[in-house]
């Protein structure tokens, strides 16, 4: 019994973890990381400025505070000094963009079991259907910023000749460019993308200033004609949509959209080829299976082949 013990253990914690998700879910919803961040509150007036019920506010505090995100002394809850600059207000806006899309998601997985027994997308389930529109959105706005984030480390390490044109292909709300644009205010960029999306994607675009440097093209990149005379492309996020021939004929096409000296910059989350890892790998090739119809996450070896061929 003795030797169980730890076992249960990992697998009771295992069962509960989406408790301490969800709890995340819920501070970013009610805004506690700003309502608490500059100075302690009691019970009384953390209920006040939140809106919510007292009696269910503290169990929901005091299993904050288990949980590392506030500390309480005597009758007051305050947010740990240690994350402080992790809830700044421009931080906590970009956590509600990062999770948008898991937020909305995160129900999908407990249909698992039947998603397996009938082999159908998850999103063909009663419930999930009619917030198709609303879960596409908290897609782009989720990846937007992941992917933000993510340019905005990586374009200083690019070297791209001044006045760069960038094609961003499958690019959502344009989000990826913007890097490239803040790092040379030459930089331009179209984003080709389907209809649907690119009604969105001006409307964020003109918001944040972008619009006249960020040009929108609509149309599918597999078949329809694609513009060229760019320093770089950049395919985020879209090729675990397709399979290995689609894909393999798209880079070759897009391929030929580059100026001499030109590169593809291709980001998807991969799994090794034996499938015993990265976790996260795993995790986002089970969430394609649920969530499309052929979508995968490819091993890197197979990535790699793609691009060599292109």
């Amino acid at each position: 019994m003795t030797s169980e013990a730890p076992l249960w253990e990992l697998i009771e914690h295992d069962a509960a973890g989406h408790r301490r998700t969800d709890c995340l879910y819920a501070a970013l919803d009610l805004g506690l990381f700003d309502v608490i961040r500059d100075r302690p509150l009691t019970l009384e007036e953390a209920a006040s400025a939140l809106n919510t019920a007292p009696r269910r506010t503290k169990a929901y505090l005091d299993l904050m505070v288990a949980y590392g995100y506030l500390v309480r002394h005597g009758g007051s809850y305050r947010q740990d000094p240690e994350l402080l600059p992790l809830t700044e207000p421009q931080r906590i806006d970009n956590l509600q963009r990062r999770f948008a899309y898991p937020a909305h998601t995160r129900g999908s997985w407990s249909l698992i079991g039947s998603a397996l027994r009938e082999d159908r997308s998850v999103r063909t389930f009663d419930g999930l259907t009619d917030r198709s529109a609303e879960i596409v959105h908290a897609c782009h706005v989720s990846l937007g910023a992941r992917g933000y984030a993510f340019m905005k480390d990586l374009a200083p390490r690019l070297t791209l000749p001044a006045n760069a044109r960038i094609l961003d292909v499958g690019g959502g709300y344009g989000d990826l460019c913007r890097p490239f644009l803040e790092q040379d205010d030459g930089c331009s960029a179209i984003l080709f993308e389907a209809p649907d999306t690119l009604s969105l994607a001006e409307d964020h675009l003109r918001d944040l200033g972008l619009g006249d440097r960020i040009k929108s093209q609509a149309g599918d990149f597999v078949t329809d004609p694609l513009p060229s005379g760019f320093d770089l492309v950049i395919l985020s996020a879209v090729l675990q949509f397709y399979d290995q021939h689609t894909n393999r004929k798209s880079l070759r096409r897009l391929a030929h959209c580059l100026n001499p000296g030109g590169a593809i910059l291709v980001r998807e989350i991969l799994v090794a080829a034996d499938a015993r890892g990265p976790v996260v790998g795993l995790e986002f090739a089970l969430h394609m299976a649920l969530n499309s119809h052929q979508g995968q996450a490819y091993p890197v070896e197979i990535m790699e082949s793609l691009l060599i061929d292109a």
